[in-house]
């Protein structure tokens, strides 16, 4: 065991700053205890290990606590990212998170994704979601402009990684007055399965919406049934299929 302390460390594109902490060396395996390092503008703690004895599939487990981290840089580092979270790539702002994770790589040193394991949560901190094209799809089927850019501020999202696929649990954002409950799932082969239900108030619909539903409204009428429509209307919408072209299913 060693109790290793090193200014700077770069590695093919990452450069890690003020790394110190317990790391060991024995039997073809790299250990870390309460090692912390700085990277991506954030500070990140990993425990676990990366070992070798099938120098043809290595293997990796860490436990990781990230504060801070730059999803714009985060990104440009990490190709398995854009790989999980295809939406990062339209990303800005910074998270926080706190995850396990295990898998084994390939002989070019690759993520095995079929290989991949994982759980954890991210707090985000100001993330604008910003040109995103499903995102602008929502906005065109159910007529409501405030989609783009996307504000997450400060949300908790809980997720499980099983065989490279992300599993999101439902968690709720806020536009406005208006609520979305997100959830569904992403995989490496760039193709995505998600809900988002939608509570939008009359008051924040464009005025192409309203005109539609009040022509709705007008039609009922003018077959002699009144429908009166709430105040707040609910839709959900489907997201299925490649990540940068999903087909959108919607339900009122």
């Amino acid at each position: 065991n060693t109790q290793a302390r090193l200014e700077k460390l770069v590695y093919d594109n990452i450069v890690i700053e003020a790394i110190q902490g317990e790391i060991e060396l024995k039997e073809q395996k790299v250990s870390m205890k309460n090692t912390s390092m700085e990277l991506l503008d954030g500070v990140m703690e990993m425990t676990g290990y990366y070992e070798t004895t099938d120098s043809l599939q290595p293997t990796y487990n860490f436990g990781m606590d990230i504060k801070g981290f730059d999803v714009k840089k985060t990104v440009e580092t990490f190709n398995t990212v854009d790989q999980l979270a295809p939406i990062a790539k339209k990303s800005s702002g910074s998270y926080s998170t706190i995850m396990n994770i295990s898998g084994a790589l390939d002989q070019q040193m690759e993520p095995i994704y079929e290989s991949m394991f994982g759980s954890g949560n991210m707090t985000t901190r100001n993330i604008s979601v910003d040109g995103y094209e499903p995102l602008q799809k929502i906005s065109k089927a159910i007529k409501y402009d405030k989609l783009d850019p996307l504000l997450l501020n400060d949300v908790m999202v809980s997720f499980k990684i099983t065989e490279g696929k992300v599993y999101v649990d439902p968690f709720t954002n806020k536009i406005g007055d208006t609520k979305v409950t997100i959830a569904g799932s992403n995989s490496f082969d760039q193709t995505i399965d998600y809900v988002f239900s939608f509570a939008i108030p009359r008051s924040e619909f464009g005025s192409a919406a309203n005109d539609a539903i009040d022509g709705l409204l007008s039609q009922a009428a003018d077959k002699g049934v009144d429908l009166n429509v709430a105040e707040v209307i609910n839709v959900d919408v489907r997201l299925v299929g490649p990540a940068t072209n999903p087909e959108i299913k919607t339900d009122f």
